[in-house]
């Protein structure tokens, strides 16, 4: 049984005080303009944020689950509970992904996935000794998946490049129309045999979902489901972050 405060649509309640001293971290809201918001203090083993019957509440998100996420102060680490939506954490530093890895950027929801041997390796079709003529052979390493809010995809993005550039203006890969996307926002370089994701210093980030419970560092960004919170660590036991 936890002992982190209860809350009402994200505010801590009144009765927080003697919990507030106990604290080992925060969850700092930020707004749309990237300012600070609400301070929402953790105590205790753990505190969770969802929609409903959660430590932290955000009662109008319907991206939320009820519980969503939980944040443990062993480590300290966040646990995904939800999921349907899940949580991303922004990435400070190039990255190796994975087959599968989700990633938002912008306001683009993209899945990641590795290409076969036998997809690579397109062989042309010969039909009683002629081959069919047809665009040069490409190998490519990867491809994209854009993922919409009815779980289908519409766009599938083949990489073939070492390094692929997405943005709003400039790169292999252009989302015109997408506002929260920087000119040049992210690259995807094949390298190794491993896929690195880099941001680009864009204004709005590029964030990774976590396929399950990772360790947090203090300045930590998490997005669940339309919020963002900065995460950090209290700099001394018991004392408030």
């Amino acid at each position: 049984m936890h002992t982190a405060a209860a809350t009402v649509a994200g505010v801590p309640s009144a009765s927080a005080g003697a919990v507030l001293q106990k604290t080992w971290g925060a969850l700092i809201s930020l707004r749309k303009d990237g300012s600070d918001g609400d301070r929402y203090p953790l105590g205790g083993e753990w505190s969770t944020i969802g929609r409903a019957g959660a430590d932290i509440e955000f009662a109008n998100d319907r991206f939320l689950a009820r519980h969503h996420a939980r944040l443990d102060s062993s480590g300290p680490r966040v646990i995904p509970l939800d999921r349907l939506n899940g949580v991303y954490r922004r990435i400070e530093e190039p990255l190796a992904i994975s087959d599968g890895t989700l990633l938002l950027l912008g306001r683009e929801v993209l899945r990641f996935e590795l290409i076969t041997d036998d997809e690579r390796h397109a062989r042309p079709l010969v039909r009683h000794g002629v081959a069919l003529f047809g665009s040069p052979p490409r190998e490519p390493w990867g491809r994209l998946l854009q993922i919409l809010a009815n779980g289908g995809v519409r766009d599938i993005r083949h990489l073939s490049d070492p390094r692929v550039t997405i943005g709003r203006e400039e790169g292999e890969l252009i989302f015109s129309d997408d506002a929260f996307l920087s000119r040049r926002h992210a690259t995807l370089t094949w390298h190794g045999g491993r896929c690195i994701i880099e941001d680009l210093g864009s204004s709005n980030g590029t964030f990774v979902r976590l396929a399950g419970p990772t360790l947090l560092n203090s300045g930590d960004h998490l997005r669940m489901g339309d919020q963002l919170f900065r995460f950090e660590i209290a700099s001394q036991p018991g004392s408030m972050p």
